[in-house]
């Protein structure tokens, strides 16, 4: 009974190959939730337990929230072998007029791969803001 934003995430390596579909749930109450599904067709989503994924929300008098969160690179990936392309797909719902939306249209379910868009990875020329990430990707959504 809350807002929802929802996060799908896969990488794409150099010699491409694909790793496991990482769908994040986020809640405007600090809930997130983290589940993963394998490359392999007809695989079965699961949770992963103690997924270190840092989450922090806010939300303004006037019902608007905002969140960002962290996802480790060994979620998405491996530490050794960074991916050079996401697919990707962010969405969003809200409870107030049951609307969904994400960057490829309406969509029924945030866990649609087949809406997922790429994302290029490059290495930035100098360090950001937030320099103690520990190799983590942020995602910011407003």
């Amino acid at each position: 009974d809350e807002d929802l934003c929802e996060v799908l995430i896969q990488g794409v390596f150099r010699d491409n190959t694909l790793g496991p579909v990482l769908h994040l749930v986020c809640k405007p109450g600090g809930a997130v939730w983290v589940e993963r599904k394998s490359g392999t067709a007809g695989a079965n989503w699961g949770p992963i337990e103690g997924a270190a994924v840092r989450y922090a929300t806010t939300t303004a008098p006037d019902g608007r929230w905002r969140g960002e969160a962290a996802i480790p690179w060994n979620l998405i990936g491996n530490e050794k072998t960074l991916p050079v392309l996401l697919r990707f797909n962010f969405c969003q719902n809200r409870r107030a007029n049951c609307v969904s939306a994400s960057w490829a249209g309406p969509v029924d379910f945030g866990r649609e791969e087949r809406f997922m868009g790429v994302l290029y990875l490059r290495t930035p020329p100098e360090v950001g803001l937030n320099q103690d990430d520990g190799g983590r990707l942020s995602i910011s959504a407003r």
